[in-house]
């Protein structure tokens, strides 16, 4: 095994930091958002050092924060939107530094959720009018002096495009994507668009896992930290 061949990939989707919830099937708020966070970092370094990981994607599939869309979602909220922002980018920022410690190489590419956009009504927002499109701008500057560490500027719409083991892999927030459908659709319009075949199709959103095949295409909802 040639060791600098060795790469992977790592989802982080739906964290909602901000939103608080304590009910029978969960208990969520920022302290266990950060402890949540704290253990992914752990999980993650020791699968990477395990399975000897030299080059490692990192995918942020977005709704890092929970925003304030609903009335609801304002009320069952610790902090403000802006300082839920600022909070969430500098959290992921230190996430990806300490898992970047232990590949040679880390890629990171962001897209953004629906938690974040400026205008609470579905249908009068324009969807690129949304407050996640800061964090990836926050990244760079953060990383600008780490040699180890690249990160991707985003695409003009939300869909990433991630070239690994000799593949490529789609990846949306999917708040306005048919598991089912979409992943085919998109597929044949990319491989017609760029020559690229689309192996597998990550969407967020949901907040649950679950995965299907269709076409040769495997789509892949990723489960969320806040869930």
């Amino acid at each position: 095994d040639n060791k600098k061949e060795r790469e992977a990939v790592l989802v982080l989707s739906d964290w909602h930091y901000g939103m608080t919830t304590d009910n029978i099937f969960n208990k969520f708020d920022t302290q266990i958002c950060e402890e949540r966070i704290a253990r992914l970092i752990t999980l993650a370094t020791e699968r990477l050092k395990l399975n000897r990981v030299s080059k490692l994607h990192i995918v942020v599939l977005g709704d890092l924060i929970h925003g304030a869309i609903h009335v609801g979602t304002r009320v069952a909220a610790e902090e403000l939107v802006c300082d839920q922002l600022m909070q969430v980018s500098e959290l992921l920022a230190q996430t990806v530094y300490e898992i970047a410690q232990v590949v040679s190489d880390t890629v990171v590419y962001t897209t953004y959720g629906n938690h974040a956009r400026t205008i609470q009504s579905k249908t009068d927002s324009v969807h690129r009018d949304n407050l996640e499109r800061i964090v990836p701008w926050w990244l760079k500057e953060r990383f600008k002096n780490c040699s180890n560490i690249t990160v991707q500027s985003p695409s003009e719409n939300e869909f990433v495009i991630i070239d690994t083991c000799g593949g490529a892999i789609c990846a949306t927030h999917g708040d306005l994507d048919n598991i089912h459908s979409t992943p085919v659709l998109l597929s044949n319009i990319i491989q017609k668009a760029t020559g690229k075949y689309i192996e597998a199709f990550l969407v967020g959103d949901k907040h649950h896992q679950e995965s299907i095949e269709k076409a040769g295409v495997s789509a892949i909802i990723c489960s969320s930290l806040c869930g």
